[in-house]
């Protein structure tokens, strides 16, 4: 199995932010997580947790713990009580010492003359290991997919209407839906990125880049899976869904979700969702504010009158 879904696991635990790379430190005591990139404990730090996640770290201080996934360490005259790599290379340099355990899975040691192992080297368990993260996975998969069912509940009894109506754009005015989230998918970002250019707006593009757009995306796939739950259950009787669809949020969402496990697929279909959710929100946006009708799934189209027979 491959070890970078560790990182992944194991960051959906501790953050809810997307996985890019940034430091978070709670002073020289507390915890030093690392998510991409490299980082370093210089000789004169003391930090009570190390964990890096898909990158690299270099120690020359003292750690209590340290914990690398996906990555490399180096060990330079430093202090550890524990360290545990997954998928990466332990370079022991200098007169370090590791005063306990060393737990290593996938991975390789290098060990000087000088630097000590006061306790066990651990290797292997990848067998054991993989069985535990798939469970991890497992139970990751079905929080998050709880979780989006929920605020489909919550949009469905808030927004049911205005969901609904968007929903129905992306079956009915499909064009424009993509023009719209082509339209969305380029403004937004290009703004965040001229906010970074500008030192004044960098907290604006770190808003946009870690708030805004994973919301919208959010938002635009539970949309979507309203959408395909609503089609699934009135599909041919439109002026029967109802203002609030719980149960077809609950089947869509959960459809989605389920489709979403299977590899390559489940992505193509979670971004093509997505695109369409937000493409549609955004069209309906549009429509609000120049005053324009907005499609309802409770409206039948009305029928064309015959002309009077003389």
């Amino acid at each position: 199995m491959n070890k970078r879904l560790i990182a992944i696991a194991i960051a959906a635990l501790l953050v809810l932010t997307p996985a890019v790379a940034y430091a978070q430190t709670s002073g020289d005591d507390g915890l030093l997580l690392r998510i991409g990139g490299t980082v370093t404990v210089d000789a004169d730090e003391t930090v009570e947790t190390l964990i890096v996640l898909d990158g690299d770290a270099t120690v020359r201080g003292t750690v209590d713990d340290v914990v690398v996934v996906s990555g490399d360490i180096t060990l330079d005259d430093a202090t550890v009580r524990n360290l545990t790599v997954v998928s990466g290379e332990v370079a022991l340099t200098g007169s370090t010492l590791i005063s306990q355990d060393l737990h290593l899975v996938d991975g390789n040691l290098n060990q000087g003359v000088d630097a000590r192992i006061a306790g066990s080297v651990y290797e292997g368990g990848e067998v054991g290991f993989g069985i535990a993260l798939g469970v991890i996975s497992v139970l990751l998969y079905i929080g998050l997919s709880v979780a989006i069912v929920v605020l489909a509940f919550a949009i469905a009894a808030v927004a049911g209407r205005q969901s609904n109506a968007a929903g129905l754009a992306i079956t009915s005015d499909t064009g424009s839906v993509a023009l719209a989230a082509l339209i969305l998918w380029v403004t937004v970002p290009l703004v965040a990125l001229l906010a970074f250019i500008t030192v004044i707006g960098i907290p604006t593009g770190l808003m946009i880049v870690a708030m805004i757009l994973p919301a919208l995306a959010i938002v635009g796939y539970t949309v979507a899976g309203l959408r395909l739950g609503t089609w699934i259950l009135y599909r041919g009787r439109p002026d029967e869904t109802p203002d609030h669809p719980y149960l077809a949020a609950f089947i869509g969402v959960g459809l989605l979700q389920l489709v979403g496990w299977i590899p390559v697929l489940g992505f193509l279909v979670a971004t093509l969702a997505g695109l369409a959710g937000t493409g549609a929100i955004a069209l309906l946006v549009w429509r609000g504010f120049r005053g324009g009708d907005t499609p309802t799934a409770s409206e039948p189209t009305p029928a064309i009158e015959a002309a009077p027979t003389t």
